[in-house]
């Protein structure tokens, strides 16, 4: 089921459209438009920078969600494990992305686990589309990328304001990653709404 956002929220191709590339980095509220066009361009912006990206924007929501449980602390968990897999430490032996999304949470939930508490599966299919996103390629890797968004954007109590503050949070995550002059480059070829449909009301 598609994430309801609000209609102000937009279309991202129609509003790169009035703008230039400065612009847009400075401006951009979505997060998530940031990160799906970073990694769908990830000959452009390094992939594992991406990637740390997305794993600090899905556990500042999963922390906005507030719920302090298994669920949670396993989530926390597989973040960290992506983290690992992505920046390996080459004192000890971290497990592979194929591994983390084999062993996670969701799989476990797929496979006929029941969840616990409202939102907990939405949560752990968050942590599960994050390690998806560094496992594939451009286009599908870029997919990804707004489903584990919309998923960590479920269970969150759903206002306007709220929402908006969250995913503009989110955004100066990306902007950390993401400089101008590289934003630059993914805004001149972003003009494909089609890898921005995860993050785009149906």
């Amino acid at each position: 089921m598609p994430l309801a956002l609000p209609s102000d929220f937009g279309d991202p191709v129609a509003w790169l459209e009035d703008r230039d590339a400065q612009s847009a980095w400075q401006d951009c509220h979505r997060g998530d438009w940031m990160l799906i066009g970073a990694r769908y361009f990830s000959g452009v912006i390094n992939g594992a920078r991406v990637g740390l990206a997305l794993c600090d924007s899905i556990e500042y929501l999963a922390c906005e969600w507030g719920k302090k449980n298994n669920t949670s602390r396993r989530v926390f968990a597989e973040l960290e494990a992506i983290r690992g897999a992505l920046s390996p430490d080459p004192a000890r032996t971290s497990p592979t992305l194929c591994e983390i999304r084999e062993g996670s949470l969701a799989t476990t939930m797929y496979r006929g686990a029941k969840p616990g508490e409202s939102g907990d599966s939405d949560m752990a299919y968050a942590a599960y589309y994050a390690a998806c996103a560094m496992e594939s390629g451009e286009a599908r890797s870029a997919q990804f990328v707004g489903f584990a968004f919309r998923c960590a954007m479920m269970p969150l109590p759903f206002r306007e304001q709220r929402a908006s503050m969250r995913l503009a949070y989110c955004a100066d995550i990306a902007r950390g990653v993401l400089p101008p002059s590289k934003f630059a480059t993914v805004f001149n070829r972003g003009s494909d709404r089609n890898i921005y449909l995860p993050c785009v009301e149906q």
